[in-house]
């Protein structure tokens, strides 16, 4: 499982993962509590947690967000 902790954006994050596959990885939105998003992705989540991190990046606003990615294995 990943998950995101961040202040701004998380309905455009939401759009962004939920059910777009990335490098591979396919990701899932299961919930929302307080900051955290949740989503779950097969796989290596310590690599799936590196492409969240390049895929929210590469968006125009990601830049210039504060957001931390962690996973749970």
């Amino acid at each position: 499982m990943i998950f995101i902790q961040m202040p701004l954006k998380r309905e455009d994050v939401i759009g962004l993962l939920n059910g777009a596959t990335h490098d591979g990885f396919t990701f899932h939105y299961l919930k929302q509590e307080k900051m955290k998003l949740y989503f779950e992705v097969d796989g290596d989540q310590r690599e799936a947690a590196k492409t969240v991190e390049k895929v929210i990046k590469t968006c125009k606003w990601g830049s210039a967000l504060y957001y931390q990615v962690s996973y749970e294995e």
